[in-house]
């Protein structure tokens, strides 16, 4: 049911979270487990679920795998979690989140990877895929007249691999962001792009141009955060601490941008 007078709500955030794996998630740390599964329901937080193709109340090992082509249940400890409670707590009213997210995808579409970002590849799993998801979420959004604001991007690690790839980060960046503005049909958002962190020592050597080229992305006021000093599991992926860590940097700067 749609709750039109929802609208209303000035507090009422939408927000999305895309890139590669570390904004995927990963599967839990052995001292993020819990034995009383099933998780909570986390109410009053939402996430659109891209396989059922429904919204739900956000839970943990559920529905926050953000994975576009399978129910990757175990696999989802990303950021979504503690940003999605900061947000709620913060605001006081629900706040919704669309995640689409997958491992290894490059923008460039040179890497010889079987699917990338980039909005002009002949192969069209992940953007063209997103954009479908993005409309599936918002013909069925609970409520109306509330645009998608800030975008989360945490991708790169792929583009870090090949100096060609991270010399061309900057521009494909700003190809797919107006193509998604294009697409999304708001002109107006915005993005708040990761950086990659000193603690990601697998990833080289091209990654102090990555960041270079995140920082140059000023569209719409567009903002970065950092990820020095989050401790990793291999020098790629994050800890789950370093997610709820990074979850509460995105949090500080986030609330200066809706």
């Amino acid at each position: 049911m749609r709750l039109s007078n929802l609208s209303a709500l000035t507090n009422v955030n939408l927000i999305g979270l895309m890139g590669q794996s570390n904004a995927n998630g990963i599967p839990f740390d052995v001292d993020h487990i819990d034995d009383g599964k099933p998780y909570p329901l986390q109410h009053g937080r939402h996430i659109f679920e891209p396989v059922s193709r429904t919204w739900q109340i956000l839970q943990r090992d559920v529905n926050n795998h953000g994975g576009p082509n399978a129910l990757t249940v175990g696999d989802g400890f990303g950021v979504e979690m503690r940003l999605m409670e900061l947000l709620y707590n913060y605001y006081g009213t629900d706040q919704y989140m669309i995640k689409y997210a997958s491992g290894g995808v490059p923008i460039a579409e040179d890497t010889g990877a079987t699917y990338n970002w980039s909005p002009t590849s002949e192969d069209g799993f992940m953007f063209n895929s997103s954009v479908n998801n993005y409309w599936d979420a918002m013909n069925t959004f609970p409520a109306n007249n509330i645009n998608m604001k800030v975008v989360i991007w945490i991708q790169g690690e792929s583009d870090g691999e090949l100096s060609i790839d991270a010399g061309a980060y900057q521009s494909n960046f700003l190809k797919m962001a107006k193509e998604m503005m294009n697409q999304y049909n708001l002109p107006n958002l915005k993005f708040l792009n990761v950086l990659l962190g000193d603690k990601q020592t697998n990833i080289a050597p091209y990654k102090d141009a990555i960041n270079q080229a995140k920082k140059n992305i000023t569209i719409n006021g567009s903002r970065i955060v950092s990820a020095d000093g989050l401790a990793t599991r291999e020098g790629v992926h994050f800890t789950s601490d370093s997610y709820n860590t990074l979850a509460e940097r995105i949090f500080e700067v986030l609330i200066t941008m809706l």
